[in-house]
């Protein structure tokens, strides 16, 4: 398979969720639905295009992308625990909700407060499928293959999945400081612990297993956070 071929596929799998922030998403007042794709679609471009150049040279596997033969059993099985993990995560972070939100503030929302069926179409298409193109397939994999020069393959696979993880956890703070959210210790601990935490998983799982096994822990998390949310509120 040519490298412009695992190019075309990776983008168009990760324009599902692209296509998902621009039905789903409510566009600031006075900005044009479409232009919710643009900062995405560069971003698919760029890191897709890493990891199209990378990830197979890095020894990661994809079945969606390099037609790689893998066990989709294995998969659904992590589906299942990353859907127990996300309903055991929303439901502590809901109980914790007063050690890290401000006094007398209902923001941010707790991952159970937050769960609606627009929240878990966007969770599992663009979360689960375009971030994990951008972070895993892109970030992590050209990362990894350059620190396979100076190191070994393991040690590489977990510096890269580390860093990337960090910058997934970083990702999830402009959004809350455009919305007026005071950004305390408490509450960047919280953000930190969840998504770095989860990011990393993501990552290990890229790395042992493949690239559809990241997507089912992080579709299978926003399932279960929506589940428990559903069931509680």
């Amino acid at each position: 398979m040519t490298r412009k071929t695992i190019f075309f596929r990776t983008v168009l799998l990760g324009l599902i969720g692209i296509a998902a922030v621009v039905v789903l998403l409510e566009p600031p007042m006075g900005i044009p639905r479409a232009l919710l794709a643009v900062n995405p679609v560069v971003l698919l471009l760029l890191l897709g295009g890493v990891g199209s150049m990378t990830a197979k040279s890095a020894g990661l596997r994809s079945a969606l992308i390099l037609k790689d033969t893998i066990d989709w059993k294995r998969v659904g099985r992590v589906a299942v625990v990353a859907i127990t993990l996300g309903m055991i995560v929303a439901f502590a972070d809901h109980v914790l909700r007063h050690s890290w939100r401000a006094d007398g503030t209902w923001e941010p929302k707790t991952l159970l407060e937050a769960a609606s069926l627009p929240n878990l179409g966007l969770g599992i298409t663009y979360g689960a499928v375009t971030e994990e193109i951008l972070m895993r397939w892109g970030l992590m994999s050209g990362l990894m293959l350059w620190l396979m020069k100076y190191v070994g393959r393991t040690k590489a696979a977990l510096i890269a999945l580390s860093f990337a993880a960090f910058l997934f956890a970083a990702g999830h703070l402009p959004a809350l400081v455009a919305g007026g959210i005071e950004m305390t210790p408490a509450l960047l601990i919280r953000i930190f612990v969840i998504n770095a935490g989860l990011g990393a998983w993501f990552g290990w799982l890229y790395f042992r297993e493949n690239l559809e096994a990241a997507i089912a822990a992080h579709g299978g998390f926003h399932i279960g956070a929506f589940v428990i949310g559903w069931l509680w509120l």
